[in-house]
């Protein structure tokens, strides 16, 4: 491991106030964490929140190049990515490639550590990248706990007395002053209630899943008065919709703190670490601050297997496996962490290879998608296949001859039915039902979206429109100002299918139990890659032979802003956001950010 710190002055109660300050900073700014492969564990690619990112502020001109970082080895084939709290003050984009994994740091490009790991011989027999995966800890049903925090006393979830110290050489900031959200030891963590889905409150439970929300499979019903009511009924608050709730008064303390702000997907200053694995098969855990193994690492596969996605949730390591790579059969793969005794389970598919990473909604299931191939015994091809994640058994499936799918699945809420999306290798888009896949006969889909691309749809995105009605316009001024962006419009759900020319945008609608999707929009944009949807602002990159940035508007098509010539080679995988910025990763080993010159945190 190669660690890399910056100077931070280490004089007592001056580390303690240098860090109360930027955590004040961080819990006034309101975004979401792209906390895993395509945004959420839902895989939509769809980031709810953002107070800097919109339709109107991206046609200012002042989203431009904020840092970049250069990756050591200098060429990649594939990335990895996760976002979420890290270093000392700022949050991280955490980055896997080619067996390295990176700790970087989203305000300033600062490459705080490095875990290379050294694959043995013939571990890369059947892929042409090394397998390097990297995951936060995430909750598949989100408590209330999580979100904005107060400022009471110390016995009421806010803050307990400041405290000084000085750490061993090598040591860092001691644990004894994290503990307890820098506060001193046996105080609570910083956190004030429940919080609204995608702010930056300081959550009590760091790195957990944004809150589930209408649009989002599996929706926890309302408990009390709105019991029985779908989320997003007149009258019904959504859970975490109120914002962080007051800190109470301390035990022997001052007052109790003011109510907390909307709070995001967690984010208290704890110990979550960032899993690895590498082409080697072994689990590796990190401290998120410094890249240090804090676990014994754990041999979860063979060397060699190719690894689509790694996910953890609850306390249990998930990986699809792909290509039989190594003689590891393809299939999902699950292993405990943190226990004395880690259970090893799998589902093995014996049939097509999985296509991107599974879909897990908060049903406990998760939702794999394969590619055309021979289905064996108890196989499985030209299918969407459910897996009950904590039984490690098939649930449900969906077969079609020919269907050939070749997306990641999609999870959304389409008023009160949870559904699935795939896309097929002829450019067809399957709609499911995510509680009976295929009916009774398990072949029988909610629709078929005619091809919306001869050549495929390789990877899909999701998003629901937000927001009040405009106002009626004023009478025009002598000079009319520049035109403002077409107003969204609540509940509409968006479908975006990433084609080998470009963007195509449909709407979906549910008419009386028939659902539809129409084409609205296409975004011609070469060699694409898939789609990310940040305040209805879509970014997609160009990935070959030299990559651009485009940005969006979700509900026409335009085009809002290009990042131009200033990448240096091909984009690899697709962007990916952090709070007011968008990255991506380049063929020459280069991490760039875009986004609005500001202090973010």
């Amino acid at each position: 491991m190669t660690r890399v710190t910056r100077f931070i002055p280490l004089v007592g109660a001056g580390v303690v106030i240098l860090l109360a300050a930027s955590s004040a900073q961080i819990g006034r700014l309101n975004g979401q964490d792209w906390a895993t492969a395509r945004a959420d564990l839902q895989r939509t690619g769809w980031v709810r929140t953002d107070p800097f990112v919109s339709r109107d502020t991206m046609t200012k001109g002042t989203f431009k190049l904020q840092w970049k970082a250069k990756l050591d080895p200098p060429s990649i084939t594939a990335v990895n990515i996760a976002t979420g709290p890290g270093g000392l003050s700022t949050p991280f984009s955490y980055v896997a490639a080619a067996n390295t994994f990176y700790g970087i740091d989203n305000e300033t490009g600062f490459i705080y550590w490095k875990d290379p790991f050294t694959a043995p011989a013939g571990a890369n027999v059947c892929a042409a990248e090394p397998t390097s995966a990297l995951a936060r800890q995430l909750a598949l049903v989100p408590t209330a706990a999580q979100g904005g925090r107060g400022f009471g006393g110390p016995g009421g979830g806010g803050r307990g007395p400041f405290m000084g110290g000085v750490g061993e050489p090598g040591e860092g900031v001691p644990e004894r002053l994290m503990s307890g959200g820098m506060f001193g030891p046996g105080s609570p963590p910083r956190g004030g209630g429940a919080g609204a889905q995608g702010g930056g409150g300081r959550g009590a439970q760091q790195g957990a899943a944004p809150s589930p929300q209408p649009g989002q499979p599996g929706t926890p019903p309302p408990t009390g008065a709105a019991a029985g009511q779908p989320p997003g009924a007149p009258g019904v608050t959504p859970p975490g919709a109120a914002g962080g709730a007051a800190g109470g008064a301390g035990a022997g303390g001052g007052p109790g703190g003011r109510p907390g702000g909307p709070g995001g997907p967690g984010g208290g200053r704890g110990a979550a670490p960032v899993y690895a694995i590498a082409s080697d098969g072994v689990l590796r855990t990190l401290g998120r601050d410094y890249g240090k193994q804090i676990q014994q690492p754990l041999p979860f596969l063979t060397a060699g297997a190719h690894v689509n996605d790694l996910s953890v949730i609850d306390g249990v390591a998930y990986a699809l496996t792909s290509g039989n790579c190594a003689g590891v059969a393809n299939g999902l793969w699950s292993f405990t962490v943190g226990t004395a005794a880690p259970a090893l389970a799998s589902v093995k598919l014996n049939g097509g290879n999985p296509v991107g990473a599974p879909a897990y909604g908060t049903n406990g299931l998760a939702y794999v998608a394969i590619a055309n191939g021979t289905a064996g015994p108890d196989g499985y091809a030209n299918a969407i296949v459910a897996i009950d994640i904590k039984s490690m058994t098939v649930a449900d499936s969906f077969t079609q001859p020919g269907a050939d799918f070749t997306s990641t699945p999609v999870l959304f809420k389409l008023k009160d039915r949870d559904l699935v999306a795939a896309a097929t290798r002829d450019g067809r888009i399957f709609l499911l039902d995510a509680a009976s896949l295929g009916g009774a006969d398990h072949s029988t889909p909610l629709a078929i979206v005619a091809s919306v691309s001869p050549r495929g749809v390789t990877d899909l995105a999701t998003w629901e429109e937000g927001g009040a009605p405009a106002s009626p316009p004023a009478a025009p001024p002598a000079t009319a100002p520049a035109p403002t962006p077409t107003p969204p419009t609540p509940g509409v759900r968006w479908i975006l299918a990433t084609t080998n020319t470009g963007i195509a945008a449909l709407k979906v609608d549910d008419a009386n139990g028939s659902i539809t999707a129409q084409p609205v929009w296409t975004g011609p944009v070469a060699s694409p890659s898939a789609a990310v949807v940040v305040n209805g602002v879509v970014f997609v990159a160009a990935r070959a032979p030299r990559g651009v940035i485009h940005a969006l508007d979700g509900l026409t098509g335009k085009s809002l802003w290009t990042s131009g010539t200033t990448l240096t080679g091909a984009v690899i995988g697709s962007p990916w956001t952090s709070l007011g910025q968008v990255h991506v990763a380049t063929s020459d080993g280069t991490v760039w950010a875009f986004g609005f010159p500001m202090e973010r945190y």
